[in-house]
């Protein structure tokens, strides 16, 4: 790392650090960050950083047994792809717990979530392992906070830090609530610019909105009708069909031409003082012209060539409109289906965390429990009340988002959904 730095100083003259105090913290971390110079950009990250840092990185670099050893000592992770075979996928549960007893002990992991290296200056689509980490992550930690809590209600003791944490937790939700409601203000504003007019109420979906599975039920049932009904792909057939006949219309204009017309003239004179004052007169011809064109320097050929890969990209443009609309039919059918699930699981949810802070009163009652056990059953009741919620909502807007990938999507569907809103 110390090279590193010097290296730096030579290949970098100008830098910029901002924020590095962030990561000088004792506490877990997990840095997320962009993947544009291969492995220097860990080594800038660790260089320029007080902490220690384990790096995951993609596991076909630990294949001989001195760069696995040489590697390891770097503390570096190796993580598997479906690239490197599905049976290595596997492998990564033993690769994320490990994670996990890293963050256990307030050490620090890189992880690159585009999942690959390449020299751009934009940020690329960002795989889910990042996430899934931290989520494994907070879930662990709060299984083990959930543990010690329990253990030390069980024996009897009550600190004044429990309330501080009880109090802590209530602003907390307050915050959330202030941003959520700006989060709310912001989506009325952008309706009011679709719509032209002010929204001051919204309506609430009706409880009896009928959760079920979409119809039909198989996937591949949706993906075809989205190939045949899509707007985007017919879109994408008409420029393909238009950019063909241009091909053949720029392919047309290098060969010969054959022009024929045909004239016929009659006329009467009515002049009285001519010599042929009753004479007609009658004239016709027939024309025959052949064009070749012989050179224009080269510009009917570049037309040509011009004309074909134009087609050949709208050809390309189609096929790449034809696969991101089977990934996102796919994508929201699947998004359904998980909803429809997400949305009984909620509802069940609420139902045990109603009868956990119906036990916590009760244990409050009799001193079994106290104030604070019964502002955290609170808490994770509104919380269950707040996710059933959003997977409702979510389940509305994936059905929507199918329909319309599909090309089905009408105004009906908007009055349907209308109907089930209630003041």
């Amino acid at each position: 790392l110390f090279l590193t730095r010097i290296a730096a100083y030579f290949f970098y003259p100008e830098k910029e650090l901002i924020g590095m105090k962030r990561l000088e913290t004792n506490k877990p971390l997990l840095v997320c960050a962009n993947h544009g110079n291969a492995f220097i950009d860990a080594m800038l990250i660790m260089a320029f950083s007080k902490r220690k840092y384990h790096v995951l990185v993609r596991s076909d670099v630990f294949t001989a047994k001195w760069s696995n050893w040489l590697l390891q000592k770097w503390q570096l992770i190796p993580v598997y792809r479906l690239r490197d075979g599905i049976g290595q996928l596997d492998k990564n549960k033993e690769i994320f717990e490990k994670c996990i007893k890293i963050f256990e002990d307030n050490g620090a992991i890189i992880v690159f979530p585009e999942a690959n290296c390449f020299l751009e200056k934009k940020l690329r689509k960002l795989h889910k392992g990042s996430a899934r980490l931290a989520f494994q992550a907070e879930e662990t930690a709060s299984n083990q906070v959930l543990e010690q809590t329990q253990q030390r209600f069980d024996v009897g003791l009550i600190a004044i830090t429990d309330v501080y944490d009880s109090q802590a937790n209530a602003d907390l939700s307050a915050v959330n609530t202030l941003v959520e409601q700006n989060t709310l203000n912001q989506r009325l504003e952008a309706l009011e610019a679709i719509t032209g007019q002010a929204h001051p109420g919204i309506a609430a979906l009706n409880p009896e909105f009928p959760i079920v599975p979409i119809d039909p039920t198989s996937v591949s049932e949706w993906v075809s009708l989205a190939q045949s009904g899509n707007l985007a792909i017919k879109l994408a057939e008409l420029d393909l069909a238009a950019k063909e006949q241009d091909a053949k219309a720029a392919t047309s204009a290098l060969y010969p031409t054959v022009d024929i017309s045909a004239n016929y003239n009659w006329s009467k004179s009515a002049n009285q003082f001519s010599f042929f004052p009753s004479a007609a007169n009658e004239r016709s011809s027939v024309a025959l012209s052949l064009t070749v064109p012989l050179y224009t320097g080269g510009l009917g050929s570049a037309r040509k060539r011009q004309a074909y890969y134009t087609r050949d990209a709208s050809a390309e443009a189609l096929l790449k409109s034809r696969r991101d609309n089977t990934q996102a039919t796919r994508n929201a059918y699947r998004s359904v289906e998980t909803d429809v699930l997400a949305v009984a699981a909620r509802a069940q949810a609420i139902v045990s965390a109603q009868s956990a802070l119906e036990a916590t009163q009760v244990g409050a009652e009799v001193g079994t429990r106290n104030v604070v056990d019964v502002v955290l059953s609170q808490r994770t009741l509104f919380q269950a009340q707040r996710d059933y919620a959003n997977a409702r909502f979510n389940y509305v807007m994936d059905t929507l988002e199918l329909k319309q990938a599909a090309g089905g999507i009408s105004p009906q569907d908007v009055i349907d959904l209308n109907a089930w809103l209630v003041e």
